[in-house]
């Protein structure tokens, strides 16, 4: 769907409202990740690197379950994948971001 894919540009061009990139434009103080309180809440963070996030990818896909986890950014993230993960897998990826991203929200800011 075109939500999935517009998210998709988002996070690639590391423009989702963050808590990095909500510090970087002055609108908060604070970049640390609410859920885990560890890192910087960057796009890579949220949605592959919190160890909330991981258990999700531990129960996704059986290619991702060994996936790596350490990436600088989010598009480095991306081109590992792409190369490793079929057409399906990289669509099944995307949903999974998206879903990760929308009930994170929906926890920290919905109630």
């Amino acid at each position: 769907p075109n939500k999935i894919k517009i998210f998709g540009w988002w996070a690639c061009n590391d423009i989702l409202p963050t808590k990095c990139n909500l510090v970087r434009r002055k609108i908060i103080n604070d970049d640390k990740c609410h859920i885990c309180s560890r890192d910087v809440e960057s796009v890579t963070h949220a949605l592959w690197g919190c160890a909330v996030v991981q258990d999700v990818w531990a129960r996704s896909i059986l290619k991702l379950q060994k996936g790596v986890s350490a990436f600088s950014d989010f598009m480095q993230l991306m081109e590992h994948l792409v190369a490793w993960l079929s057409t399906d897998e990289m669509e099944l990826f995307w949903v999974q971001c998206w879903l990760v991203w929308n009930y994170r929200n929906f926890v920290l800011y919905g109630g």
